[in-house]
């Protein structure tokens, strides 16, 4: 049996990329090879992480690495439940450009694990994603 491999997906997916198309490739966490791969040639990337130890520990990596090879990056806090200080003091210290915010919320899982699309089933979260994306555009267009 052969199992998926995620670099063949990876490289199918930007080959259908035409200059000037957005195209959003969605990483796993940490900087094995899938993620590397993903951003390395992207000109803009977005982390998401959680406001825990092990969230942090995965965005320093992540952050050092997009440092060495220059490319912009903003953060999004996902699950958030309250201020985490040891990453609000790595935010702040490395001057991290920070999206947006998603508050953690059990009926976003309930609904993402039933299959359902997470607008249909919390609209009041529209205003987030929303704010994500225009912090979105106005740091890409910034840049230029």
């Amino acid at each position: 049996m052969r199992e998926p491999r995620p670099m063949p997906v990876i490289e199918a997916v930007k080959s259908h990329c035409k200059g000037g198309d957005v195209q959003i490739i969605d990483a796993p966490p940490g900087t094995a090879c899938p993620f590397v791969r993903s951003v390395y040639d992207s000109d803009f990337v977005v982390l998401v992480t959680e406001p825990t130890p092990f969230g942090l520990h995965d965005l320093e990596k992540c952050v050092s690495f997009l440092k060495s090879i220059k490319r912009p990056f903003g953060l999004v806090i996902n699950k958030e439940r309250g201020k985490f200080p040891p990453l609000e003091e790595y935010v702040s210290q490395n001057q991290i450009l920070v999206l947006g915010r998603i508050q953690e919320d059990l009926r976003i899982a309930k609904a993402l694990s039933e299959g359902k699309i997470l607008l249909n089933e919390l609209p009041e979260y529209r205003v987030h994603f929303e704010e994500i994306f225009s912090n979105l555009k106005r740091a890409i267009h910034g840049r230029s």
